[in-house]
């Protein structure tokens, strides 16, 4: 290495130590320009108060209150309606489930009228849920078997008390619900031959001048063997037969009457064919049966005459008397 490589080497080292030296005092001492302060704060920091010694320490702080001293308003809450709606739908389920819980134990107690309104509360919740048209078919069908049951018990306690007609009515009402029903068939027929059967009794038994007559007599005992075959007979029915019998027997048998005229009277009975042509006497005894009956007497000169009487049954009748008195 020559002497000018050597030189320029100490001049560059001395270079360097010289601005290591200087460089730090003359950043110290360069003259400064003047840094603008930043502007006052837009918010002014508070005014410190010193607190009362009276005021406890704990009492709360006043809420903080907006740049102008007025409280801040909250914004209601709004539910979405998007968010609502599994809330709603959720509601109506469990008011749904509540009705069929409801109405599926009213049914089962069979209160049905209690079931009806739940299962009708369930329909207008849910109008197309097969489950709620099945409970009203069932609660429609639990009040007709009710009806149909109380027909059918009214109708055998009618029976038990011989009112027939009672019992045929009831069970036309059970026909009404179901024209099918076996007992009700049977029971309208049994109790329509029966209060026919009282009603000819009845009939009778209120009509007791009829069996003077031999047709109604004989139409009478006809009736009261028919009776004898119906059994069971009831209380109402024995005593009414045995009226029926009693009157028979005794229309059948003759009472006697004495007939007095003056033996110039031609003297006739009505209703006893032939036998009732007495023609003139003083006295006669006849044998009649129980009824209404003309005595006519008839004399030359003399104005006719017409008596009427009647017999009844087991009863002492007073003479008749049969005499053309008054001359013409």
């Amino acid at each position: 290495m020559g002497w000018k490589t050597w030189s320029a080497f100490a001049l560059v080292l001395g270079v360097g130590v010289a601005v290591f030296a200087v460089l730090p005092r003359w950043v110290s001492e360069r003259p400064r320009k003047d840094v603008p302060e930043p502007p006052p704060s837009a918010i002014e920091a508070p005014e410190i108060v010193d607190v009362p010694a009276d005021v406890p320490e704990s009492a709360p702080l006043p809420p903080p209150e907006g740049p102008e001293g007025v409280e801040e308003e909250k914004t209601p809450e709004v539910d979405s309606p998007v968010e609502g709606a599994p809330a709603r739908r959720d509601a109506s389920e469990e008011a749904f489930a509540a009705a069929m819980t409801e109405a599926l134990s009213a049914l089962q107690n069979e209160d049905y009228a209690i079931a009806r309104e739940a299962f009708e509360r369930a329909r207008s919740l849910r109008p197309e849920a097969p489950e709620v048209a099945s409970g009203l078919s069932q609660v429609e069908e639990g009040l007709r078997n009710r009806a149909i049951a109380g027909h059918r018990d009214r109708g055998i306690e009618h029976e038990s008390l011989e009112s027939w007609r009672a019992a045929e009515a009831e069970y036309e009402s059970a026909l009404a619900l179901d024209f099918s029903l076996r007992f009700a068939q049977e029971g309208k027929k049994r109790s329509a031959a029966r209060a026919l059967l009282q009603e000819k009794l009845d009939f009778q038994l209120g009509h007791p001048e009829r069996l003077s007559d031999q047709r109604a007599l004989e139409e009478a005992s006809r009736l009261a063997d028919e009776a004898r075959g119906v059994e069971p007979s009831g209380p109402r029915q024995r005593e009414a037969l045995a009226k029926l019998d009693a009157l028979v027997a005794s229309f059948s048998r003759p009472v006697e009457v004495q007939i007095v005229s003056d033996t110039l009277t031609d003297v006739t009975v009505q209703r006893i064919g032939p036998l009732g042509k007495l023609g003139k006497f003083d006295r006669r005894a006849l044998e009649i049966r129980p009824g209404r009956y003309v005595a006519v007497g008839s004399r030359a000169g003399f104005r006719d005459v017409r008596v009427e009487f009647t017999v009844e049954p087991q009863k002492p009748l007073a003479p008749i008397r049969v005499r053309c008195e008054e001359a013409i």
